[in-house]
């Protein structure tokens, strides 16, 4: 689906962007004239509104702080990192992340996890149960149990506690804020190699004190994290397999700038040694692990159409004799690799040699839109994914496929009542707000297109453009409760600001 809204987005935004900028010099002039009174809200000032993060007493994170320290990564992650806003992954990432956290301990928060485009193979995870989960990961993981080893030593991290009593501990030995501490943590996960040196600065700690304190964590989450893993009906062994993989044989060809924790031997035989201690696990083969595998691989891994092609056309060709890979997860990467080299022909004869009992699969749904749209098929698309969706009301897959669908046919209404639904649930996600701004645009919608707009640009933080836009639609409201609305929406902005302020001073 990522290549058909890329296609499609790109012929919007011409237009989309011509009417902005005509109106950019209104807009500031509006946004100039507004009085004091639009940042109130119920008479109270926007800075009764912001919680006041680490200004006494005690070090001790709340789970107030801790909600807001989320939110201010997960911003943070969408400004400086290449998020992969697709929703399919998405949907397989946070649907085998939620099954390990079910049987996790401790846990406060809803997770979150998100995948980046990025080769390095590395996770994070921070406080409120935001896991960002690297790209590079999929390319080298042999199986699902691998990626869930990562992710439960990731989520071990969160439940533990681990990096809250980091932060806890540096409050108490500084006298910096627990915003401005937050702050330097953020940048030294999101980017390491700058952030480390602000994290030493800002923390006065020398880096051997740090790697200690990392080792220790290091060693709890992996013990936890198996055990986890076992409970959730994964392999434990996998953990110490992936480890492995990165520490010898041909692996060693990764260059060291690629993995952010390389892994001592010790560590490798320490978690092949605790996986011993639990039953053999006999796991079923995910499809969706390889699917996901495929879709990273092809579109989420700077290789071209041709490189993938070949690929996969290779690996077919060896898997006749050898059997060594399951079927359908080549074709469906060859009608991947296909569909980017814009050779729609030959990606529908791969795509109708995947077995019929995968067509109500997400992964290969999400494909079979992408291929028909672009083979010019809107209304089959339509009609397979509203048959569907009575099966799976909820998903953000089918619904965002039928949507784009529907733009596709020119029935952007009926898209409309499907995104606003979705964005209920999944109020942070900014395809969904970017395909609204693009139905609106198309209706002719001027005060739903500023609106949809202002929420599009307060996702990424760009606060002032966000104002900017809600104050433009701010002239088209033409009730109470509408100015109502939207006053409250540049309240939050505000809010949202000078909350943000507290982790970056």
């Amino acid at each position: 689906m990522k290549l058909f809204i890329i296609f499609l987005t790109s012929i919007l935004f011409t237009t989309a962007a011509t009417m902005a900028g005509d109106l950019e010099s209104d807009l500031e002039k509006a946004l100039n004239q507004r009085d004091r009174n639009y940042y109130l809200y119920n008479n109270r000032d926007v800075d009764d509104l912001v919680p006041q993060i680490g200004t006494a007493g005690s070090t001790t994170i709340t789970t107030q702080e801790e909600r807001v320290f989320g939110e201010y990564f997960f911003k943070k992650a969408r400004q400086l990192l290449d998020i992969i806003d697709d929703p399919v992954l998405d949907e397989y990432i946070n649907t085998l992340g939620s099954k390990i956290v079910s049987h996790a301990n401790n846990v406060h928060f809803p997770f979150n996890f998100f995948l980046i485009k990025d080769q390095t193979i590395n996770a994070a995870a921070f406080l409120g149960g935001n896991v960002k989960v690297n790209s590079g990961l999929f390319n080298y993981a042999d199986n699902e149990s691998q990626i869930a080893a990562v992710l439960a030593h990731e989520i071990t991290h969160v439940t533990q506690r681990h990096l809250a009593r980091f932060i806890e501990d540096a409050k108490s030995r500084q006298t910096k804020t627990l915003g401005a501490i937050v702050g330097s943590v953020v940048l030294a996960l999101i980017n390491p190699t700058l952030g480390m040196a602000a994290l030493n600065a800002t923390l006065a700690l020398n880096l051997q004190n740090t790697i200690n304190y990392t080792r220790s964590d290091e060693l709890e989450a992996d013990h936890i994290g198996i055990d986890l893993l076992y409970r959730a009906g994964f392999d434990p062994n996998q953990m110490a397999e992936f480890f492995s993989k990165l520490t010898s044989g041909s692996y060693r060809r990764i260059p060291q700038n690629l993995i952010d924790h390389p892994i001592p031997e010790v560590r490798v035989a320490d978690a092949r040694s605790r996986a011993f201690r639990y039953p053999q696990v006999k796991v079923q083969e995910n499809i969706n692990f390889y699917f996901a595998k495929a879709r990273i691989f092809v579109r989420f891994s700077k290789n071209s159409g041709d490189f993938c092609v070949e690929h996969f056309s290779e690996l077919l060709k060896k898997n006749e004799l050898q059997h060594r890979y399951n079927k359908n997860y080549l074709l469906y990467g060859l009608t991947l690799a296909y569909i980017q080299n814009r050779d729609y022909a030959n990606a529908k004869k791969a795509f109708d040699r995947i077995e019929q009992t995968y067509r109500t699969n997400l992964f290969i749904l999400d494909t079979f839109s992408d291929l028909e749209l672009l083979r010019g098929n809107a209304s089959e698309v339509i009609r397979v994914l509203t048959d569907r969706l009575k099966y799976t009301p909820k998903s953000p897959t089918v619904n965002l496929n039928l949507a784009i669908a529907y733009m596709n046919a020119k029935q952007h209404r009926k898209a409309v009542t499907l995104l606003k639904e979705l964005s209920k649930s999944h109020p942070k996600n900014l395809l969904i707000q970017d395909l609204l701004t693009d139905c609106y645009k198309a209706l002719g919608m001027k005060k739903e297109y500023y609106i949809a707009s202002g929420s599009k640009y307060a996702l990424v933080s760009d606060y002032n453009r966000s104002n900017m836009y809600y104050n433009y639609a701010y002239q088209f409201a033409t009730t109470k409760l509408d100015k109502a609305k939207i006053n409250a929406m540049i309240v939050q902005n505000e809010q949202s600001r000078k909350s943000d302020a507290q982790f970056e001073n």
